[in-house]
């Protein structure tokens, strides 16, 4: 039994009703749906390179090269991540 344990899994789940981002695969405009505050929006591609910083939950990543890339969301109290395709 792990009764007597609590597991703090906060940073790694996260709900679709805490955070929405679609859609992905993107191709054009990036959307993040989300109740939280929200003091910054990174991309972050897979050298670990911000390529794109903003604070608007519409986000153009048409001038993007296609691949993986991470989508770090800075609230008042976490910073999210996601991975995102760009097609």
């Amino acid at each position: 039994y792990f009764s007597d344990f609590d597991f703090d899994t906060s940073l790694d789940e996260i709900s679709n009703d805490e955070l929405l981002v679609y859609p992905n695969p993107v191709h054009d405009v990036l959307n993040i749906s989300t109740k939280m505050k929200v003091k910054n929006v990174s991309l972050i591609n897979e050298l670990g390179q911000v390529v794109l910083e903003s604070k608007k939950l519409e986000i153009s990543v048409n001038h993007l090269n296609s691949g993986l890339y991470f989508l770090q969301l800075e609230t008042e109290n976490r910073i999210l991540t996601k991975k995102i395709i760009k097609e």
